[in-house]
């Protein structure tokens, strides 16, 4: 529960530019690409979620149920419009966001939309090597959370929130997530729902302090299970292992079961 007027926001599907035959690669099983341009927004969603004053939206581009869209270019305020009159109860903001990339080099540019006026407040960037991914991503993370003053919870308001250390495996198992929610929903075909649980796994590797990786894992596993896909013995090792330890318990989880 949250008290007073929540500023209601979304976090846009970033656009990918300068990237070739999107609506091609749209129609075929994601890649990390596309899993990033949906994890992004998916993961700022959840992290405003544990703020107080916030209710957060993602907007997802699907063709449903064939296949997820991918945009080749920026939102404009028309896009930004339509997103706020689909969106129950309307809107305060919208923050939409590009990635260009250029022979491993990235840039990500996030822009902050005022939906009343439908102008733009002010945009941030950052760029990265895939040396550094998760430094410059874990640092534009903060300056977006500065920016919007994020405030926690008050304790005992369910799980502490606390940013990943490997965002860029985070975000990639958040896109992934995603896929195999929209399949148990029938809104995707499970050839565009992660096969196997190996981007699960190495977030959840990757950020071992942080019970949001270890939780997708949990549940890309029940709906990997569901859907019919065979477990992963390494996967489901490691969550066993997560489920019966301190941590699990520690957060009231540990009456999870796989």
């Amino acid at each position: 529960p949250k008290e007073g007027r929540l500023r209601r926001v979304a976090f846009a599907q970033c656009a990918l530019l300068g990237e070739d035959k999107l609506m091609e690669r749209a129609q075929l099983p994601e890649d990390e690409t596309g899993r990033f341009s949906r994890g992004l927004a998916l993961w700022f969603a959840e992290t405003f979620f544990y703020s107080a004053g916030y209710e957060p939206f993602a907007g997802i581009g699907v063709f449903a149920p064939q296949h997820f869209a991918l945009f080749p270019a920026e939102w404009t305020a028309e896009n930004i419009r339509q997103l706020y009159d689909t969106t129950e109860g309307g809107l305060d903001d919208v923050r939409t966001s590009a990635l260009k990339s250029r022979n491993g080099d990235y840039e990500l540019t996030l822009r902050i939309w005022e939906v009343k006026k439908f102008r733009q407040l002010k945009s941030f960037s950052t760029r990265w090597t895939p040396g550094n991914v998760d430094a410059a991503l874990a640092e534009f993370h903060q300056q977006i959370r500065t920016y919007m003053e994020w405030t926690a919870l008050p304790a005992g308001q369910g799980l502490a929130y606390a940013a990943p250390a490997a965002p860029a495996a985070y975000v990639q198992a958040l896109g992934g997530a995603l896929g195999l929610f929209l399949h148990r929903k029938e809104m995707l075909p499970v050839a565009h729902a992660p096969a196997d649980a190996a981007l699960f796994l190495r977030a959840a590797q990757a950020n071992p302090d942080t019970p949001f990786a270890q939780l997708t894992l949990v549940t890309a596993l029940q709906r990997q299970q569901v859907a019919g896909l065979a477990a992963d013995p390494a996967a489901l090792a490691h969550a066993r292992t997560w489920l019966a330890g301190d941590a699990a318990r520690s957060a009231g989880l540990a009456t999870l079961a796989l």
